[in-house]
């Protein structure tokens, strides 16, 4: 269950007005349960990238997690395997430190020929999940799920115009 973070807000915008640093804890704070419930589910690689891509630094989020287990007696302070096993998996994903990184970027649609404009973002959604997901892997694997995504949209773009005619022409008949 999520816990509340107001009061984590609360207590910071007393102590501090850098709204960054605000915004950089609250994440912290609200997934630092997360570590041990990941670990006790045996989630995979997606998990991990997702959980990344929400607190931004995993190793800031063990810190957090670290500390609030070792003031919960009876915990052995040195004794938390979910710590060991979300750092070395986050190590191996290259997301122990930063947030996952989008592989295909608004560049690369332009660089397939679209113009820049509002249907770029939910293709650039949908290749982002695929990466979060571990169905695409590098930039190559990428550029051809854009091209898909873009041969796909283009399908259903000309089956919904000639769909259009089709009922135009009906009307003037």
């Amino acid at each position: 269950c999520a816990l509340p973070i107001w009061p984590t807000r609360r207590f910071l915008d007393r102590l501090t007005n850098q709204h960054r640093l605000a915004d950089e804890v609250l994440p912290l704070v609200a997934d630092h349960l997360k570590p041990d419930q990941l670990f006790q589910q045996g989630a995979g690689a997606a998990a991990v990238r997702r959980l990344a891509r929400r607190v931004g630094r995993l190793d800031r989020l063990l810190r957090v997690a670290s500390a609030d287990r070792d003031g919960r007696p009876p915990n052995p302070p040195d004794d938390f395997p979910a710590a060991r096993w979300l750092n070395d998996t986050a190590a191996a994903l290259e997301v122990l430190d930063a947030p996952p990184r989008p592989l295909v970027l608004g560049r690369h649609l332009i660089a397939l020929g679209l113009r820049p404009g509002p249907a770029f973002k939910p293709i650039l959604d949908q290749c982002f999940e695929a990466q979060l997901d571990g169905r695409i892997t590098d930039i190559d694997q990428g550029l051809a799920l854009a091209r898909a995504i873009v041969e796909t949209r283009s399908e259903e773009h000309t089956s919904e115009l000639q769909s259009l005619a089709y009922l135009v022409c009906r009307l003037l008949l």
